[in-house]
């Protein structure tokens, strides 16, 4: 995880990729990392974490809006606040 500053308002914390390797797939490992990522970034004062995607990992993206994470062009976005 990159946390990125901004205005103090707007601090976010990003995360260029997420990546399980097959063979822990299905297993909660994703989202232990998540939860891992979000309580990094709240631990730091971010008002949001960022997760960037490729746009082939369907998967991916589908638990990342289980999540709560919404789509915003070419990234994810989580509101920590």
């Amino acid at each position: 995880m990159v946390p990125a500053t901004a205005e103090l308002d707007n601090t976010e914390a990003w995360v260029p990729d997420l990546y399980v390797d097959p063979a822990f797939r299905r297993r909660g490992a994703a989202r232990a990392l998540l939860d891992a990522c979000v309580a990094a970034a709240r631990d730091r004062g971010c008002h949001r974490l960022v997760l960037e995607s490729g746009h082939e990992r369907a998967e991916a993206h589908q638990l990342y809006e289980r999540y709560g994470f919404t789509f915003g062009g070419r990234a994810y976005g989580l509101r920590l606040i």
